[in-house]
């Protein structure tokens, strides 16, 4: 039995397993709670990045004398 003919199998036996327990209105919530985790993960990084940028000029300029 080579590789890809075992990776198919396991991954047949996955795919069937994980979509038994998922219906189409646990997938669509599960889909809609990761596009929320992706927005506020690049609002959260676009939001520090903002902040931290005018801190870190003040900082190394004050350290410098």
């Amino acid at each position: 039995m080579n590789l890809h003919h075992t990776f198919s199998r396991v991954y047949a036996w996955l795919s069937g397993m994980l979509a038994q327990p998922l219906t189409p209105r646990i997938r669509s919530r599960l889909g809609f709670a990761v596009v929320l985790l992706g927005v506020l993960t690049v609002v959260h990084v676009n939001f520090v990045a903002q902040i931290s940028f005018p801190f870190s000029f003040k900082w190394k300029s004050s350290w410098n004398g």
